[in-house]
């Protein structure tokens, strides 16, 4: 590469970082910036899909990223960058991207008993960039003769200067003690705090030139680690902090994201967030994620934090109520198999039950809260006329009330179950009448059991499949309702603040019926669900 092409900034989104701005008595040799990235497109392979096996060929944004680590030196000969900050969406080649920068460290960095770790939240995350250093070493003669691969204890071992790659879990007790030449955390956003990334980074006291690679996508908005140092990486690149050591690399959608609601839409900004577009990632992918998220609007927020770069909310409002309103009838059919699911308040709270029959997709929701409550809130005084809403006796629930309701569906309708969270539900369950025989189906509200059913309800609304029977109290709480994600992008129903008089048992308890109606139909358990007399 020419001075020219090294003297430009490093690409980034919607700045470039440059590191000609802030040298501190650093200088750059470029003989030694084109000697390693020759020796990387020499030496090095790609592991997966189309690319599986062929050289590594740096896209000018990569070569400048590793050009600039090995090319700067501080005036005593050794590196002058020690931590690259990688803030870039997935499909990038990150992943391929690390295990180069690992191996390298491990085996041409000049270093006698080099200890590279690599970590994640988990080992198996931890081993995505390790597995790729791995088929590096196995693509590679001159690789495999000095490397041992030793996978049972994912290990790496460069046995002529003693040095080795280790994959670390995230326990950070035992962590302890290493002397850390080089250390790649990848996905930072999936760290919950900074105990493992701490205790490893004072591991780094002792040698002389180490490297921090920290790689990430965007995490939900909040104060984590992986947010605080992207905040610290903003302020390094904008010359606001100054740290001449700090590679910020970051291709960042939120400030084109707030400005415009909409630019998720726009293939110029796809095209400017995404490094590698047209190579690892195009258009095809992008419209396919779109239209993903027009049908699936809880999709979006993660569409927008791990293809984008964009921090989103853990919690977000979820229904698109227009499509709500859409599905209101003013009769459904009741016909074909029932499901039924009860969602239960707490003694003073409203309580819904959900009837649920999958052959039409209809739905009907009965809800509850006592007479003591119902006189506090001036819509259930109106929905209560309307007879929207039902008021029990007293200060408390009355279950007599809903045992009822689940008789009297048994005996109107072909009803096959069900389902409760065993929260609130163990009175109820325990003193149920002894009069008809109910499948009553233990449903607890966690992300992975919440899921499926939630995304399948999702569907059934924007698909405009749903037929409800437009109560007003349920239209109310289909307003309500929020979304939260894990971090595995798993979803559950929740209210919009911990602390909300807003409602939502009724759509919970409609989500649930549709869970339990999926489950039945699609794959029967070897085991039957618990029957109680009722």
């Amino acid at each position: 590469m020419t001075a020219d092409f090294w003297q430009q900034a490093i690409r980034g989104f919607p700045k470039p970082f440059d590191p000609w701005a802030n040298p501190a008595g650093c200088t750059f040799d470029e003989a030694t910036a084109n000697r390693v990235c020759a020796y990387w497109e020499k030496t090095y392979t790609l592991k997966d899909g189309k690319f599986a096996g062929l050289p590594f060929k740096l896209e000018p944004w990569q070569r400048k990223i590793v050009g600039h680590l090995f090319g700067w030196k501080r005036p005593d000969g050794t590196r002058r960058f020690r931590v690259l900050f990688l803030y870039v969406p997935k499909k990038n080649g990150k992943t391929q991207l690390g295990a180069g920068l690992g191996l390298t460290l491990l085996h041409a960095d000049g270093e006698a008993g080099a200890e590279v770790f690599s970590c994640a939240s988990n080992v198996d995350q931890a081993k995505i960039v390790f597995d790729a250093a791995v088929q590096m070493v196995a693509n590679n003669t001159g690789l495999s003769k000095k490397i041992r691969v030793y996978k049972g204890y994912r290990a790496l071992e460069y046995t002529q200067r003693k040095c080795y790659w280790k994959v670390l879990s995230s326990r950070a007790e035992s962590k302890h003690g290493p002397n850390v030449h080089g250390l790649l955390i990848d996905e930072l956003h999936t760290q919950r705090d900074n105990e493992l990334i701490e205790t490893l980074e004072a591991g780094t006291v002792s040698r002389a030139q180490p490297l921090i690679i920290k790689m990430t996508t965007a995490d939900h908005t909040g104060e984590t680690p992986c947010n605080t140092e992207l905040e610290y990486a903003r302020g390094v690149r904008d010359g606001t902090i100054e740290d001449p050591y700090y590679m910020p690399i970051i291709f960042d959608g939120q400030d084109r994201d707030s400005r415009d609601a909409n630019a998720w839409k726009d293939p110029d900004f796809w095209r400017a967030v995404n490094p590698n577009f047209g190579i690892t990632v195009g258009d095809e992918f992008f419209a396919r994620e779109v239209r993903k998220c027009g049908v699936n609007p809880s999709h979006l927020l993660t569409f927008k934090r791990l293809h984008l770069d964009i921090q989103t909310d853990v919690v977000s409002q979820w229904l698109d109520y227009d499509a709500w309103m859409a599905c209101g009838k003013t009769g459904i059919e009741k016909t074909g198999p029932c499901y039924a699911a009860l969602d239960l308040a707490s003694s003073t709270d409203i309580t819904a039950m959900a009837l649920y029959w999958p052959e039409t997709k209809s739905l009907s929701v009965r809800t509850w809260v006592p007479e003591a409550t119902a006189e506090r809130r001036a819509e259930y005084v109106l929905w209560r006329k309307a007879g929207a809403i039902e008021v029990t006796d007293g200060a408390i629930a009355g279950y007599a009330h809903i045992r009822a309701a689940v008789n009297q569906a048994a005996k109107d309708h072909d009803l096959h179950g069900v389902a409760y969270d065993p929260w609130n539900a163990t009175h109820l369950v325990s003193e149920l009448a002894d009069e008809d025989e109910v499948e009553m189906t233990e449903f607890r509200q966690g992300f992975i059991t919440m899921n499926a059913p939630s995304k399948a309800f999702e569907r059934l609304v924007i698909g405009g499949e749903l037929r409800h029977e437009n109560n007003p109290c349920l239209n109310w709480m289909a307003k309500n309702v929020a979304v939260k994600s894990d971090p595995a992008n798993n979803i559950k129903p929740i209210k919009p603040a911990l602390n909300s008089t807003k409602k939502i048992d009724g759509i919970v308890a409609a989500i649930m019926a549709i869970g339990l109606a999926n489950a039945d139909r699609a794959e029967p358990q070897p085991t039957g669900p618990m029957v109680v007399t009722i």
